[in-house]
């Protein structure tokens, strides 16, 4: 039961439960090229919810990579 996806994105199921917020920022490259990348930030829902998870019994964190 993760929360990210590969890329540090969050599933969608848990943007819309309001654990997370995702906004798209844009920056410009050293030719001027404007490029965009993705923002997560998690939410104090969000927080509440894995200090939750993290404080039962057995708790263990994973990382899981690409």
């Amino acid at each position: 039961r993760g929360y990210l996806m590969a890329d540090n994105t969050p599933y969608q199921r848990h943007v819309d439960s309001g654990l997370f917020v995702v906004s798209e920022r844009q920056w410009f490259d050293k030719e001027r090229q404007p490029r965009l990348y993705v923002k997560s930030l998690i939410t104090p829902k969000g927080v509440r919810r894995i200090q939750e998870e993290m404080s039962r019994p057995g708790a263990v964190m994973t990382h899981r990579s690409a």
